[in-house]
């Protein structure tokens, strides 16, 4: 079987192993995405051109089809947008559930929609919001994703606030951290080995306060592998620009938000996914697949991102599961 491979900025191309591991893949293994398509941000709706639509459709047209997700999760969206994207996709969406989750949160809302394989079972469960004098912050939402085969995963979408309303040490931005790490705690108090997936847009890095003092996430595999109540963080190699000559070695990122003033640097590592413990020793029946979990590096968007003159700041993110065999 052919291995499908895109190219990234340099040139080299970034692998995705879309091998199967049995004679089915839904149930052998689950592909999540999540991307901030800036085509709707909360205070400038449907702002996207029509040939913005027309790119947003080509890089999820790429994830679906090229990295073969599962389950994608879309920040910055309408439901309008997310119909445009369909009709230009046609009948390559046929395969695909859509869920849209644009609920109110005090003045604001929610910004998410979700895309999914017909054959998984999606379930809202709860809107984790943060009220301080009348005013709401979203934290995050709660979805449970249910596979064929009766697996459940618990995954949680957040976008949190830009740093320029809540900075990166501010109080109220590790509060976020705090609650939406209780939720977690829940969750895990229920079923100490459920396996949990946090993916979003979350405006910090991985080595910034909210993620290790609230959030509990860690760049240490061996540490989360003996210690249930950790996250992992696989993303900490996804903050450097260094490039392999060989690209099926391609294994670092840049970033995933390109901020063109930046004075230090211009690529963040804002958008995240992280992983329970349980995800990482197989106890859940499931290990995460480190290797296809990174940064969707798509030139046509990179491109459209550096010009400066688009609706696009940010690029997808990737993370794959696949069953353990030994507990699976």
């Amino acid at each position: 079987m052919t291995t499908p491979t895109t190219a990234c900025a340099s040139g080299h191309p970034v692998v995705y192993d879309l091998r199967t591991r049995g004679s089915n893949s839904i149930d052998m293994q689950l592909t999540l995405a999540w991307w901030n398509t800036g085509l709707s941000p909360t205070k400038s709706l449907e702002r996207a051109s029509p040939g913005e639509l027309e790119a947003a459709a080509a890089v999820l047209g790429r994830l679906l089809d090229v990295a073969k997700v599962d389950f994608l999760a879309l920040g910055e969206v309408s439901e309008s947008d997310v119909a445009s994207m369909q009709e230009f996709l046609g009948q390559r969406f046929l395969n695909f559930s859509v869920l849209h989750a644009q609920e109110k949160a005090g003045r604001s809302h929610f910004d998410t929609s979700l895309i999914y394989r017909n054959q998984l079972l999606v379930t809202p469960r709860e809107a984790l919001v943060r009220w301080k004098l009348n005013r709401a912050t979203r934290v995050a939402q709660r979805f449970d994703v249910e596979l064929i085969d009766g697996s459940l995963f618990h995954t949680y979408v957040s976008h949190w606030p830009s740093r320029l309303n809540v900075g990166a040490s501010e109080p109220d931005r590790l509060m976020l951290g705090h609650l939406l790490r209780q939720s977690i705690d829940l969750a895990l108090e229920a079923s100490p080995v459920a396996p949990l997936v946090l993916l979003g847009d979350f405006n910090d890095e991985p080595f910034d306060p909210v993620m290790d003092n609230a959030l509990l996430t860690s760049r240490d595999r061996i540490l989360v592998h003996k210690t249930p109540q950790l996250l992992y963080n696989p993303f900490w190699r996804h903050m450097t620009s260094y490039e392999h000559t060989d690209g099926a070695h391609q294994f670092s990122d840049r970033g995933t938000y390109f901020h063109a003033s930046g004075q230090v640097t211009r690529w963040r590592t804002f958008d995240q996914m992280m992983f329970s413990a349980s995800l990482v020793n197989g106890e859940s029946g499931w290990m995460l697949d480190e290797m296809a979990t990174r940064v969707l590096d798509e030139p046509a968007l990179m491109a459209l991102i550096e010009s400066k003159s688009s609706v696009f700041d940010h690029l997808p993110i990737v993370g794959r599961l696949i069953r353990n065999q030994a507990n699976g």
